[in-house]
């Protein structure tokens, strides 16, 4: 009697630590489950809202025709509003001074205006010819890492910003064209180089004879 007592406590005690394990098993299970749908739920989301942004970006494009107030009232008008301004024509002239070694007032920064809530992108002047087209982009699309693509095209009429997400690029083109129709003629000899691109304006200075 006593040995089919002892045998019977052993088989319960088996299966009480059998049942604890299934238990414990089903619990970790269940929450790596959860841990992993919460993952891919999370990660799904900020997929589709960051594609929503990328299709809903906002461009203002404008010849401000050197025009130094204007411009400086552009970005302080329109930095809620739209997510890059492409400008035309831009002032070029000194903005300020930098502490220098060799020279007591300073050296002359030499540029457009600036603003807290725009990234400046400007190619730099070379031979003495400041750009005539540049960019300000919304820090609100820093996440995007917006580029000037200046390994596409580097040409002071001509400017490429792309903005990454994931896997993906979007290209937007800001052109000036002028009368001799440089930047025109120059996309027309190497649009076979060229990507793809989501967005293209600009002044082309194309007057209709109509």
């Amino acid at each position: 009697m006593r040995l089919a007592l002892s045998s019977m406590f052993e088989y319960l005690d088996r299966v009480r630590v059998s049942l604890i394990f299934l238990y414990f098993s089903i619990f970790i299970s269940h929450f790596v489950l959860l841990y992993l749908c919460r993952y891919l739920i999370c990660l799904s989301l900020s997929h589709s809202l960051m594609v929503v942004r990328t299709k809903d970006i906002r461009v203002y494009s404008h010849n401000v025709a050197k025009n130094y107030l204007y411009l400086d009232v552009l970005l302080e008008t329109l930095h809620d509003k739209f997510d890059v301004l492409f400008v035309q024509e831009p002032p070029w002239r000194t903005i300020r001074q930098a502490p220098s070694s060799s020279n007591k007032e300073g050296d002359n920064v030499i540029g457009a205006p600036m603003h807290p809530e725009w990234l400046y992108m400007a190619r730099p002047p070379q031979n003495d010819q400041a750009p005539r087209v540049m960019a300000f982009v919304s820090k609100r699309l820093e996440k995007l890492r917006p580029s000037m693509r200046t390994d596409l095209i580097d040409h002071r009429d001509i400017f490429i910003l792309s903005l990454f997400q994931g896997n993906d690029t979007y290209n937007l083109m800001n052109v000036y064209s002028d009368d001799d129709k440089t930047a025109i003629l120059y996309l027309q000899d190497h649009v076979d180089e060229l990507p793809s691109f989501h967005y293209m304006g600009g002044n082309f200075n194309i007057h209709s004879n109509v």
